[in-house]
């Protein structure tokens, strides 16, 4: 229980470490273009909860939340970012994406024997809530928004729906799960593989 706990906070304190620096250097954590912006600190929190198992997945999203609320106040890069500034926006669904994560990955333990199958599973899902996650709050917590109504307009759900679906899905969705897969799954097993190698040196 020691070895795991000490584990667990380890790899908190390591994530922390990388979230602040990708959300301080500008265009390194959140890269925006338009009114887009593409985030890659999803990377941190898919790695951290596959690993570190549910306690690090949800405190490093926290962390991802807490660190795109800052960076909407101090240094804002596209329109929709002042509606960041609230926090039901900004942490709200980072928080329930950690909870996402924890679960689909418990789903892909109980589908799939092989690591890659779980970690692919694992990683392009929990993506995909995240962005429908963090969506779903701009438009139930900002559809009042200046900025809001500027990028959309005086839009209802279902035309919201359609531009989610045919512009903001295909952008934003699709390069942050090729991201997760190509980035996330060769650090994930290595991590692991690092893991076997130490628990099969450590004394009985």
């Amino acid at each position: 229980m020691t070895h795991l706990r000490t584990k667990e906070m380890t790899v908190i304190a390591m994530l922390l470490a990388i979230i602040i620096v990708m959300a301080a250097v500008p265009y390194l954590g959140f890269i925006g273009f338009g009114a887009v912006s593409i985030t890659l600190l999803h990377l941190p929190v898919l790695i951290g909860g596959v690993y570190g198992g549910r306690r690090v997945g949800i405190a490093v999203a926290l962390a991802f939340g807490l660190s795109s609320l800052a960076i909407a106040w101090m240094r804002p890069q596209t329109p929709l970012d002042f509606l960041f500034q609230n926090p039901l926006i900004s942490v709200l669904p980072r928080f329930l994406f950690g909870l996402a994560l924890w679960l689909l990955y418990e789903a892909a333990k109980a589908l799939f024997n092989r690591p890659l199958f779980r970690y692919v599973f694992t990683f392009a899902l929990a993506t995909l809530a995240h962005t429908l996650l963090t969506l779903g709050c701009v438009f139930i917590f900002g559809r009042n928004n200046v900025n809001f109504i500027d990028v959309f307009g005086d839009t209802g759900f279902l035309d919201y729906a359609w531009i989610v679906l045919s512009v903001i899905l295909p952008v934003n969705g699709v390069l942050e799960i090729v991201v997760a897969l190509l980035v996330g799954i060769p650090v994930i097993m290595r991590l692991t593989a690092y893991d076997q190698v130490a628990e099969s040196w450590r004394p009985s």
